[in-house]
């Protein structure tokens, strides 16, 4: 987590989880971190009270951390359960997943979040559109 956020080791970091589902079933699970740094002060507060003052992230970022994100790098692979990282004691550990990485950095081109998502089973798909050309 260190490298992809450009922190030192033993940094401290806010942690939160979300689940999301359809049709009452787990679709989707997401963990982001935040350094300690971008949220400043706050750090101490969200730890103290509920780590939902950071929803909806981005505009939290933006409003109340004065860091708004210029672009996301994302990587993704097929998994199982069993290699994803994330412990799932309701399913079977060969269950397939799709597992997404996103870095967020600021408009300083500074890491300043990191997300990890799970998603279950074969529920979603995507379509990707390569972009040759540079629109500008």
């Amino acid at each position: 987590m260190s490298d992809l956020l450009s922190i030192k080791i033993d940094s401290r970091l806010l942690h939160t989880e979300k689940h999301f589902s359809a049709d009452d079933e787990l679709v989707i699970i997401a963990q982001t971190f935040i350094p300690e740094w971008v949220l400043g002060d706050l750090f101490e507060q969200i730890l103290n009270n509920n780590a939902e003052v950071t929803e909806p992230l981005l505009e939290f970022l933006e409003n109340k951390c004065a860091q708004k994100i210029k672009n996301m790098h994302s990587s993704f692979w097929p998994d199982t359960i069993r290699g994803c990282g994330i412990k799932l004691s309701d399913f079977d550990p060969s269950t397939p997943v799709l597992v997404m990485e996103n870095v967020a950095y600021n408009y300083d081109e500074i890491p300043i979040i990191t997300t990890n998502q799970i998603q279950i089973g074969k529920r979603m798909s995507y379509n990707i559109i390569r972009q040759m050309e540079n629109i500008g």
